[in-house]
């Protein structure tokens, strides 16, 4: 099970390396603009949050399959509800 986290902790920071390479020259021209920066901020988040989950799940579960099938079906339902959320509060709340 600790080579499993060791694994999952070593793709997360592969992972992490890799977009910021690929975003490093975006992210330098987003210090001005409030929303760019907020769809990085929730980027990041994300791929924080379903790192999290899986991390989680495998230990619980000690199955990093299905830990990773959980994460991804979980992370889509939340995802899509968020956008469903703002959606409604945009159209009846603000």
């Amino acid at each position: 099970m600790c080579k499993n986290i060791v694994k999952l902790k070593i793709r997360f920071a592969m992972a992490l390396h890799l977009l910021k390479k690929r975003l490093n020259g975006w992210l330098t021209d987003l210090t001005t603009d409030g929303k760019k920066t907020r769809i990085v901020k929730v980027m990041v988040w994300r791929i924080t949050s379903i790192f999290l989950t899986l991390t989680i799940t495998a230990v619980m579960t000690g199955d990093v399959a299905k830990a990773t099938g959980f994460t991804l079906i979980l992370h889509f339902v939340l995802t899509l509800g968020h956008w469903l959320f703002e959606t409604q509060w945009e159209k009846y709340i603000a």
